[in-house]
């Protein structure tokens, strides 16, 4: 019986291992070496050895908002109703009940299923605290306002932080992604960013083929 248990994880694996070459990828193995710890780099079926070379513009950054007025989080905040409006700016909307219309109240409507954005607040040396709206992707299609049903501000107003799409820039070519991740950049490489590389970051990528990988195979 362990016999038999053997020959079939042998099998299984053997198995597996066809299995992986009936992928393109297999008989056009690609390996990417990058000089940042900071930008990683894939090669698709279609990639070719070389040398690629960049630098980073900047990262992607989601779009919030900061409110000015700060409030107990049992406090009123909703005028005219109960209700606020997310406007996401790309045609849609949404009426969200707040229930109470308290800033809890607020912050729970803003965090249920379907908004687009998650909320939080900033609990400040008095007591009070800050509502801060932040898009759930990254980009400058994030964008989004939030005001009462009537069209006033919330809490004063926010300070805004623009959703941003990052920036590469390849020979004279500047190239925008809405995410950090750039799909089939060049040379059938896709480059993915992360969020803590630094702006001016010059990024040298080496594709090779990887014959001993694909011999081993």
């Amino acid at each position: 019986l362990k016999s038999l248990q053997d020959m079939n994880s042998k099998l299984s694996a053997l198995a597996t291992a066809a299995g992986g070459l009936s992928d393109a990828t297999a008989w056009n193995p690609i390996t990417v070496t990058s000089s940042s710890t900071l930008v990683t780099a894939t090669a698709g079926s279609a990639a070719v050895p070389g040398p690629l070379t960049f630098t980073v513009g900047h990262t992607a950054r989601p779009h919030q908002l900061s409110f000015s007025n700060t409030v107990a989080l049992n406090a009123v905040v909703t005028t005219g109703s109960t209700k606020v409006r997310l406007d996401r700016l790309d045609g849609t909307t949404v009426d969200l009940d707040t229930g109470d219309g308290t800033l809890q109240g607020l912050v729970n409507a803003l965090n249920g299923s379907g908004t687009g954005v998650k909320a939080s607040t900033v609990r400040l040396d008095d007591g009070t605290y800050r509502l801060q709206v932040t898009a759930s992707t990254t980009g400058a299609a994030s964008d989004f306002t939030l005001k009462n049903l009537d069209g006033s501000d919330l809490l004063g107003g926010p300070v805004v932080t623009a959703g941003q799409d990052a920036e590469i820039t390849v020979g004279t070519d500047v190239l925008h992604s809405a995410t950090n991740t750039f799909s089939n950049v060049a040379n059938g490489l896709t480059v993915t960013l992360s969020s803590t590389v630094a702006a001016g970051t010059v990024v040298n990528l080496d594709a090779q083929q990887d014959t001993a990988g694909m011999t081993k195979s």
